[in-house]
C-alpha cells in the first residue's frame, strides 16, 4: 500500500500523488509558468509572493527540472 506524498491518501494505483493533489499541482506549475513567461528575471521571492505559490512548492518543481528560473 502507498500513500500520496502531499495529502497522505491511500493511492489505488502506483504513483506519488493521488490525483486531486496532481491537478493542484499542475494549476500552480501553469501558474508559476505562466508567471515567469510575463515577469522574465525573477527569483524566487518574487515568484511565490506574485503567484501565491508556497516556496517549497516552486522549489520541487525546479528540483524536478519542470522549472528553471536564472
Amino acid at each position: 500500500m502507498v500513500n500520496c506524498q502531499r495529502c497522505g491518501q491511500v493511492l489505488l494505483a502506483e504513483g506519488t500523488y493521488c490525483s486531486t493533489c496532481n491537478h493542484e499541482m499542475e494549476q500552480q506549475f501553469r501558474v508559476v509558468r505562466e508567471f515567469i513567461r510575463n515577469h522574465q528575471g525573477v527569483n524566487l521571492f518574487e515568484i511565490t509572493s506574485g503567484t501565491g505559490v508556497a516556496i517549497p512548492v516552486v522549489l520541487q518543481m525546479i528540483k524536478e527540472g519542470r522549472l528553471k528560473i536564472n
